[in-house]
Parts: C-alpha cells; structure tokens; sequence
C-alpha cells in the first residue's frame, strides 16, 4: 500500500472516530437532561394572598365551630379544629382552588390541636373524611403543646390581601437569611411599599399568614406524598396555606405559638397539615 493510501485511510478513520465521539457526546447530554429534570415548584398556585383579620365584613373567617361530620381526629379522636374557614364563591379565591374543590361551597382548614397534625379530604360542605397521620418520626412524644387548650377557636372575619410573585418572592427572601441573602435597599423599599398600601400590615415581617403562592418555611418543607389511600395519582402534595398564630388573634390562645402548613394534593386536593416551631 502506497504512503498517500495510507494517509487516506488514517483521515477516513480519524474523521469516523470524530463523529462517533460527537454522537456520543450529543446523546450522553440528552440523557443527562432527561434524568436531571428543572426543579419543580412546590406552589399549588402563583397567585399569592397575605391574610389578616379585618374589622369590615368579610366571607372568609378565621376560627369558629367544627362544620363538618366526620370531623374526629383518627389518633386521639379529639375534635379538630378550625383556622380558617374560606367562601370558595367569592372572587378574590384563586381559580385553581375553584376548580380543585368542584362544587363545595366553603373550604375548611381543620388541624387537630392535641397531635398539631391532621389529614384529609372535604367531600361535601358538611362532611371531610379523615385519614390516619402516618409516620410522625419528626414529632416527639408529648411535644405538641395544645393538650390543654379548648378546641374551638373564637370567629372573626379575615381578608385576603393579594400578592404580586415579585412580593410574595422578596417576603421569602427577607426570611431566608441564613443563606446569606438579605434584601438590598430597593428590594426592602418595594416591600415596604406593599405593606404601607395595605389597610392592616404585619406587625412583624417575621410572622404572617398567606394563602397560595410560595411560602417560606421556618424549619423545613413539609411537601409529601399525597395522604388520601383513594389517591392513585402519586402526586407530591404542593403549599396550599402558612397559619401564623401571633398574626391571627385568637389562634395562638387556642392552639399554641406555632407556624401551621397546610399542603393539598393537586390531583385530588385532599390537605395535610403540620405545624413548626417558631
């Protein structure tokens, strides 16, 4: 064989290894992609709502009797209790809890204030079925701090104040401090400027109470499989409230001086709620 034959061939090859090493590469980076996946939003929805209590009328409340049948905790078969009672009808409710909830009229959220946990499903505006906690490796034996205190917690109207996602991020960047962030001075303005539209502000940024959106959390995300046995979607339960007691008069007399999470499941919207410490 002739050198320049030789040469040829040694670029035909060189030129098919370059290609092979090319499909590789492309096919090794869409499989990465495919198995490392955008990280998903823990939100039930975007739209956002800071909520304080109100002395104008209103047709959401906080606290108030037990409504429903089937309202008996499955551990200690205690009452539950009820935070918050919101009018599904009217028309500051996010879209995305008016289709969840089909027909009902009302949401409740209930929680149990022995155990401090609670899951369930509403099925009518006068029925929830209940189901039994699970695992609560996280809770110590007689750690929750409501044995004591009466189960009902005393009405009082509540509104719905809505938040831009710019807003509802900025709150939970003046929250997170441990990870070194802070607000800079604009950021800390246009927060201010939120609060100072309002007809009733926080008394303390550290502790509120929001409907929807993007919550922070004071020791961890609670998100988790959804509770409902019925429940075939294998769907991640996704933030659905945050309960500040100390910014709700009434709900830290009753149930005790902790931040309450309330999740639902976005295919069947059945709730779980638990509580971390402030």
């Amino acid at each position: 064989m002739k050198i320049s034959e030789i040469i040829s061939s040694l670029k035909n090859n060189i030129k098919k290894l370059t290609n092979h090493l090319l499909c590789c590469q492309a096919r090794f980076t869409s499989e990465t992609n495919v198995n490392e996946p955008a990280e998903e939003s823990e939100a039930l929805t975007t739209e956002a709502f800071y909520v304080q209590r109100t002395t104008s009328p209103s047709p959401h409340y906080l606290g108030g009797p037990t409504l429903h049948s089937g309202s008996e905790c499955p551990e200690c078969g205690r009452e539950v209790t009820l935070t918050w009672d919101l009018d599904l009808t009217a028309p500051d409710i996010p879209a995305t809890l008016k289709g969840g909830y089909g027909s009902l009229q009302r949401l409740p959220l209930y929680v149990c204030s022995q155990c401090s946990v609670l899951s369930y499903q509403v099925l009518a505006d006068d029925k929830i079925a209940c189901f039994p906690h699970g695992d609560l490796d996280w809770c110590f034996d007689n750690e929750s701090p409501h044995y004591e205190t009466r189960p009902e917690i005393q009405r009082q109207p509540i509104r719905l104040y809505p938040m831009s996602p710019e807003i509802d991020a900025l709150w939970k960047k003046h929250h997170y401090l441990y990870n070194q962030e802070s607000l800079d001075d604009l950021e800390s303005a246009q927060l201010q400027g939120y609060f100072d539209s309002l007809d009733v502000a926080p008394d303390d940024l550290d502790d509120y109470s929001q409907l929807c959106g993007d919550p922070y959390w004071i020791q961890r995300s609670r998100t988790s499989d959804c509770p409902n046995p019925q429940c075939k979607a294998g769907a991640t339960t996704k933030r659905l409230a945050h309960i500040s007691p100390t910014d709700s008069p009434g709900l830290g007399d009753s149930i005790g001086y902790f931040n309450f999470q309330f999740m639902a499941c976005p295919a069947c919207f059945s709730i779980s709620v638990q509580y971390e410490c402030t």
